[in-house]
């Protein structure tokens, strides 16, 4: 991907800043499947916006050690 040059130096890069996972109750892709799929997709970056209070317990204990 070819990204437009900006002033001083800088780059635009493209990406979601809301991706829900299989954390968040009623979504069925898994972390990986977003990341791989964002940049199938050309991508520059995604980030995860399951609720810190996710019901996956996966998820709370995951957080836990972040």
């Amino acid at each position: 991907t070819t990204h437009p040059s900006l002033d001083h130096g800088l780059m635009a890069l493209w990406g979601s800043l809301g991706a829900y996972s299989n954390f968040t109750d009623d979504y069925t892709a898994p972390p990986h499947y977003l990341g791989a799929a964002s940049g199938a997709v050309g991508l520059d970056f995604v980030a995860l916006a399951d609720p810190l209070g996710a019901s996956n317990e996966l998820a709370v204990e995951l957080m836990e050690h972040v």
